[in-house]
């Protein structure tokens, strides 16, 4: 069933007077499915060249805060009834995330339509808008950023929430793998090393993300005496 929803493009620009910009993100809400989420890259090598002087420190970290109060907002809306109504668009949640002021970061003004899938609208925007334009290697690297992102969707369609908590805890560690053959020994040998830390710690490749998502979700139900049906 196909649900309206709205997106707006985050904007890099770097000299208001004139006006150039990169388009470094995008966000995506669909009201009635209950979802909103964010894709914000870390990458500014194009940003270097195309204006010099970018803070890529400063610019990692404002994309990181952005990304971080993005995902904060998914979980209120997918778990929470706002007291005051939901948002009317994604320009009220970007904007209260990253208010209009006069900095190099701008949201656009929204764009919109139907969809089936939000979360695949949202890759898929963000793959034409903002990905498209990136200068690529012939195997891109990823950023933690970006293997995160694909282990979190899983996390988030188990309801898998990661909480604080004072009671001993095991370490799980969400491996990238590479996409090259010449680094797959390299990435073994860096697992031996891994798996030999001491302490409860338990290594997650990334061709085990569905599953290790659904054996979380069974252990966190199980823990909080839940029936695994509800």
């Amino acid at each position: 069933m196909k649900t309206t929803y709205t997106f707006t493009v985050l904007r890099y620009i770097h000299d208001i007077v004139a006006g150039e910009f990169v388009n470094v993100g995008l966000a995506l809400y669909a009201p009635e499915a209950r979802y909103v989420s964010a894709i914000c890259t870390p990458r500014y090598g194009r940003l270097n060249k195309m204006f010099l002087d970018v803070n890529g420190d400063h610019f990692r970290s404002l994309m990181r805060f952005i990304q971080a109060r993005f995902d904060e907002h998914a979980q209120k809306i997918k778990n929470e009834l706002p007291l005051d109504g939901m948002p009317k668009n994604v320009l009220e949640i970007a904007q209260a995330i990253l208010p209009p002021d006069d900095s190099s970061l701008q949201w656009s003004e929204p764009g919109g339509g139907l969809t089936e899938n939000p979360s695949k609208t949202l890759e898929e925007l963000y793959l034409r808008m903002v990905q498209r334009y990136e200068e690529k290697p012939l195997l891109p690297s990823r950023s933690d950023e970006e293997i995160w992102h694909e282990f979190r969707k899983q996390l988030e369609a188990k309801h898998v929430l990661v909480q604080d908590s004072e009671e001993k805890f095991r370490i799980y560690m969400l491996l990238g793998e590479p996409r090259s053959e010449k680094l797959k020994p390299a990435f073994g040998k860096a697992m031996n090393i891994l798996k030999k830390m001491p302490g409860e710690t338990e290594l997650i490749p990334e061709h085990r993300t569905q599953e290790f998502s659904k054996e979380l979700a069974d252990e966190v139900t199980n823990h909080a005496g839940l029936d695994p049906q509800s």
